[in-house]
């Protein structure tokens, strides 16, 4: 079930995420490893799970720092209730500060989605780290088509319809003319 929950990433999109070195409080997580010291700083935040989050460039499109640092200061105000601690990840040029949030992963996959991310990394004590991914791209959207239409909530999402060269469909008014 993981292997297909996973291809529905971009495959050049899963290899960054797998190979992006992720940090909090110091200590290195890595997706498809175990960490005893991030269990252990899990259990410091009283939880058993959690998960890296962040509101850095949505949909893996680069933004300015700016207005993806204003972003990460509303994701942290959406989780306030949370006990969270200041966490990043790094891969080559790419940098993108997250947080380290005690939650269930259901809650941070419900947050990160509303702040269009494609992914959240889930700790839990004694297992991996995973990736799960918040969005479907269209490539497994078509190859399961109306099957997978029925149950995924992004499936039923549809560009609006173009004429054939792309520009949307004029329609002629009776009594008008042109």
């Amino acid at each position: 079930m993981t292997g297909a929950i996973i291809s529905s990433l971009h495959p050049r999109l899963l290899r960054a995420y797998r190979a992006t070195r992720y940090e909090a409080c110091g200590i290195a997580v890595r997706i498809g490893r175990r960490s005893a010291a991030m269990d252990a700083v899990l259990r410091g935040l009283g939880s058993r799970c959690g998960g890296l989050i962040t509101a850095w460039n949505p949909a893996s499109r680069r933004l300015p720092d700016g207005v993806n640092r204003r972003r990460q200061r509303r994701l942290a105000e959406c989780l306030r209730r949370t006990r969270c601690v200041g966490a990043q990840g790094h891969l080559r040029h790419w940098r993108e500060e997250k947080l380290l949030a005690a939650a269930d992963p259901r809650l941070l996959a419900v947050v990160g989605r509303r702040f269009g991310q494609s992914a959240i990394v889930v700790l839990q004590v004694n297992r991996p780290a995973r990736l799960v991914p918040l969005i479907a791209c269209r490539a497994v959207l078509h190859q399961f088509g109306e099957a997978l239409r029925k149950w995924h909530p992004l499936a039923s999402v549809r560009p609006a319809p173009t004429a054939a060269r792309g520009r949307p469909e004029r329609r002629r008014v009776a009594g008008s003319q042109s």
